[in-house]
């Protein structure tokens, strides 16, 4: 009987895992993301377009995404003199990347949604300009204010 449970939670276990919407897609720059493969839809206004060696990855069940991206070393400087504010302690531990060195947050808007999301974005560590962002869901209740509100007192240091 304990195989036969085992057997069946192996299984239920299997089809969560098959059934995730995750995608996952690397372009050599920006200019080499099709419109077609929905991935502008998830970058904020103030992504890159110079952006070099583009690993992206969503998660459309849980409306979340990440990406690496690289820059030169006068786009990297740009790009971070542009980014509004240090993440907190909590918003380095929500990249959950240990190679992170520093970190920022950003408000930022995609192209077809009038509300602006809570972006965090991380600088690697090493030489190279390479950096990771994550978008921090809100969902889209009545509350989204009030929510992004919070989710910006709780990851940003204000």
């Amino acid at each position: 009987m304990k195989k036969f449970v085992f057997i069946v939670y192996a299984l239920f276990l299997l089809g969560i895992v098959l059934s995730c919407d995750n995608v996952s897609r690397r372009y050599a720059s920006y200019s080499d993301i099709s419109g077609s493969d929905g991935v502008l839809t998830w970058l904020p206004e103030f992504f890159p377009h110079t952006a070099a060696d583009i690993e992206f990855t969503s998660n459309i069940d849980v409306n979340i995404f990440h990406v690496y991206f690289s820059l030169n070393e006068k786009e990297g400087y740009a790009f971070e003199k542009a980014l509004s504010g240090e993440a907190s302690e909590a918003g380095r531990a929500f990249l959950a990347n240990e190679e992170v060195v520093q970190a920022w947050c950003k408000m930022g808007k995609v192209s077809d949604e009038e509300n602006e999301r809570l972006y965090i974005v991380g600088k690697m560590g090493g030489d190279a300009r390479r950096y990771y962002m994550k978008n921090v869901y809100t969902g889209k209740n009545a509350d989204y204010t009030e929510r992004v509100r919070l989710d910006v007192k709780k990851y940003c240091t204000v």
